[in-house]
């Protein structure tokens, strides 16, 4: 089952460039998760009940087209797979015209909150989302490979804003964190690795190394347990 709603780009939304930012866009497709699973009647409340959270584990983002102030897109999601306590689910934007402009795959784990542990899925817990055939992408392998040379930028307090109804950093603020450390907005593609929740009040290490076509951005905390991987390639689109 395909899930899609239709809406305009906000400027609110726009990076200094004046282009739909990667932030927003992470944005909007967790909304239009949410919408699909609360369409379906399992969404937050529902979950919350069973004492059960879907926590995202990575993103692969590619940037087909730009997309500018004003411009009308259809954000759309459907899940292709369920495995063990996994679920894969692709997202993708595209302009009034039809054409793609952002396509995505990601990969969720269905964690117990009473223990905090994964658990298995079952048929109860998927079944009414179907699964559609997989989107047409080049899928990279979702573990990021943590940079041996890498250089602390800063150091960040995590704030009341960050935290969502998990109780954790929102899983778009560590991109939006993360951009802050790049010399433009020219982004090919993303690839983001979650490995550990930044809860309110950590410091968040800063660090990165930059190679020819890209940066990678590496979020960890005091002890340099790593939250999240960042990988970021350039090009013009």
């Amino acid at each position: 089952m395909k899930y899609s709603f239709d809406s305009r780009v906000g400027y609110s939304e726009l990076s200094s460039k004046g282009y739909m930012s990667a932030g927003a866009v992470i944005d909007r497709f967790q909304d239009c998760g949410n919408f699909q699973s609360d369409s379906l009647g399992v969404g937050i409340e529902y979950l919350s009940e069973k004492k059960r959270v879907w926590i995202l584990n990575s993103w692969q983002i590619v940037f087909d087209n730009k997309l500018k102030m004003g411009d009308n897109i259809k954000v759309c999601t459907w899940a292709y797979d369920f495995d063990k306590m996994f679920g894969y689910r692709n997202f993708m934007i595209e302009d009034e015209a039809g054409n793609k402009c952002v396509r995505a795959a990601s990969r969720w784990v269905l964690v117990d909150t009473d223990k905090m542990r994964p658990v298995k899925v079952e048929s109860s817990d998927v079944e009414m989302y179907g699964a559609e055939e997989k989107l047409d992408m080049d899928y990279s392998d979702r573990k990021i490979a943590v940079p041996k040379e890498l250089e602390e930028e800063d150091r960040i307090k995590v704030r009341g804003y960050h935290i969502d109804t998990n109780g954790h950093m929102n899983n778009a603020w560590y991109v939006k964190i993360a951009m802050d450390y790049l010399e433009g907005d020219d982004i090919k593609s993303m690839r983001v690795e979650y490995k550990k929740a930044a809860v309110l009040n950590d410091i968040m290490k800063v660090k990165t190394v930059s190679a020819d076509n890209g940066k990678t951005v590496v979020l960890c905390d005091e002890q340099d347990k790593v939250y999240s991987v960042i990988e970021f390639t350039f090009g013009n689109t």
